[in-house]
């Protein structure tokens, strides 16, 4: 408190409310900020693939019969998931920390500037393998089921 009091005297028009500094912040908030963000990242992905997928089903038709494999079909449509995924995580990473170094920059207050790395990682890295890892699912359980689907009629 008597830190953040010094900090308060140095800038114009400030002021300290200590009852504000003494309420810790759940440690939980923030694991559970980035996991709603992650989700939101991922359906947002999955409805794009699925978009895209639609809009590419001719191409998909051509290759199942010029001989494509099936595998072949899941991966790609798991490579476009992770694209999208990796694509929207380098972007949206620099988007979110740019404007927070700024207003930071312009409050003058000489607060630290601390790179979430690991949260970084998570977006940058794991967003695009989980997306990856679940359309390759998604497409291994839909063929599966429409072979069993033909054997049927």
């Amino acid at each position: 408190v008597a830190r953040a009091r010094a900090l308060a005297a140095e800038a114009p028009a400030t002021y300290v409310r200590a009852e504000r500094l003494a309420r810790a912040v759940p440690r939980g908030v923030g694991r559970l900020v980035l996991a709603v963000c992650l989700a939101t990242g991922l359906v947002v992905v999955f409805v794009a693939t699925a978009l895209s997928s639609v809009e590419s089903a001719a191409d998909q038709r051509t290759l199942h019969v010029v001989g494509g494999a099936p595998g072949l079909l899941r991966r790609h449509l798991a490579a476009r998931a992770g694209y999208l995924a990796a694509l929207g995580g380098v972007l949206a990473v620099p988007a979110g920390l740019l404007p927070a170094r700024g207003v930071l920059r312009l409050a003058e207050i000489p607060l630290e500037f601390v790179v979430p790395w690991p949260a970084v990682a998570l977006v940058v890295l794991g967003l695009p393998a989980v997306a990856w890892a679940g359309t390759w699912s998604a497409a291994a359980l839909s063929a599966a089921r429409a072979g069993r689907a033909g054997r049927r009629c």
